[in-house]
């Protein structure tokens, strides 16, 4: 009886050991969305028929019109992928992927943007939802704040085989995507958080510009591996492909820079806040890269620029960047 019992765990061990590595092996020669991980976009995309700020999310998730397959004869189709910051966290009147299609009548900026998503996600985005409605040019836009921020792996995530049965339960239980919770009216004004809720925000951020280089580069050449990814997709389909560095408020605002500091208990010489857009104008344009940086015109802009205790863009500087972007960026080749 005791042998038999042996038998078992033993076959049971090796097939688990047998599962993790044909599963590590085939992850590595044919990733796909169980194996890739794609744990933050399956958790935030916008549950359809939510509402932001009386606007309904579309069926597909996303904050923006009902998105239709068909082109119409002179328009020109852009899709943008980010974070919140291009989902938008003002009506959809105001968001910068709408004030584009107000500055150029023939293009249509199809918003992909996704809450809480990262470079990783923005190729799941890219493959899973953009591709399929044939843009004509791709826009990525990233967050100096957050998108080279080290990356924490879930438990499950150390091991192939867990993580494919996470992501299996999680497709059983039929996910319908986050509640934005967001159905109310928007005021320019507003204070979503408290102060101290917003200064653990931003102080988290600020690694980003606390890491020694190594460790930036480190983190800097993971996010390029997704946009290098996401070029090359764009390139096989004959995409434009493109883009942006949005700035964080942390980089604009000196006085918050002296709070986060103070907070951290570091002297304000030992962040080094343009590191992010200066690698990406290296990296990009030695990658033939079309790349825009607006760190320039927000701080040229004395105008108040985010939601009150909040990394946010208020109305004002979607209607920037809206403006700031090349115009031949919207102009069929």
């Amino acid at each position: 009886m005791r042998k038999i019992h042996k038998k078992c765990v033993f076959s049971v061990v090796l097939t688990l050991v047998l599962c993790e590595l044909v599963l590590r092996l085939y992850g590595h020669l044919h990733p796909s969305l169980l194996a890739y991980n794609p744990s933050r976009y399956l958790k935030f995309k916008a549950r359809p028929g939510d509402f932001s700020y009386g606007f309904p999310i579309n069926s597909d998730g996303f904050k923006d019109v009902p998105f239709i397959a068909a082109k119409t004869r002179d328009e020109y189709r852009i899709a943008a992928i980010g974070d919140s910051l291009v989902f938008s966290m003002v009506p959809y009147e105001g968001s910068f992927c709408t004030q584009i299609e107000g500055e150029h009548p023939t293009v249509n900026v199809m918003n992909f943007g996704v809450i809480g998503t990262s470079p990783e996600d923005y190729i799941t985005i890219l493959k899973k939802d953009a591709i399929r409605f044939a843009p004509d040019a791709v826009i990525v836009f990233l967050y100096m704040g957050n998108d080279f921020l080290p990356t924490t792996q879930k438990w499950y995530e150390y091991s192939a085989l867990a993580t494919v049965v996470h992501h299996s339960i999680k497709a059983v239980r039929s996910y319908k995507g986050q509640d934005i919770r967001q159905n109310y009216a928007y005021d320019d004004n507003m204070t979503p958080f408290s102060y101290p809720d917003f200064l653990r925000t931003q102080s988290k951020y600020a690694i980003t510009y606390l890491m020694d280089d190594n460790q930036f580069r480190k983190e800097f050449d993971r996010a390029m591996l997704s946009v290098y990814a996401m070029r090359d997709i764009c390139s096989r389909h004959r995409i434009r492909f493109s883009v942006v560095a949005l700035p964080d408020r942390l980089q604009l605002d000196p006085a918050l820079q002296k709070e986060v500091a103070d907070h951290l208990k570091i002297s304000v010489s030992a962040f080094d806040y343009l590191r992010p857009q200066k690698m990406l104008a290296e990296t990009l344009g030695a990658n033939g890269i079309a790349f825009v940086d607006l760190y320039q015109p927000f701080a040229d802009d004395s105008l108040r620029k985010f939601i009150n205790n909040d990394i946010h863009f208020n109305l004002l500087v979607n209607k920037l960047v809206a403006t700031s972007l090349p115009t031949d960026w919207f102009k069929k080749d």
